[in-house]
Formats: structure tokens, sequence, C-alpha cells
């Protein structure tokens, strides 16, 4: 994984800041099924920081 690809997936980190609250379970699939394996858990952390309800 280069320095790119990591970077490009830590901007969608920022991007869950932006969706409507509506949208963050919808998005939280999309971030962490577009993942890759080594940042699991980056995905985990910030899974779990995230209420769904």
């Amino acid at each position: 994984m280069s320095s790119e690809d990591i970077r490009h997936f830590c901007g969608k980190i920022d991007g869950l800041a932006f969706l409507p609250f509506w949208d963050v379970q919808e998005g939280m699939t999309v971030f962490k099924g577009d993942a890759p394996e080594c940042m699991a858990p980056v995905t985990d952390y910030i899974g779990s920081c995230i209420r769904l309800h």
C-alpha cells in the first residue's frame, strides 16, 4: 500500500464528518468495505467511536 493510498483512505475518514446523520451508517459500511486490510484497526476504532442507532 502506497502513501498516496493511505492518504486517500484517511481523507475518507474526514469525509464521514460531513455526512448527514441519517447517512452515517451507510457511510461506515462503505468506509469499512473500501478499507485495506492493514487499516482494519483504524476502521474498528472509528466504528467504536461513532454511535449508530
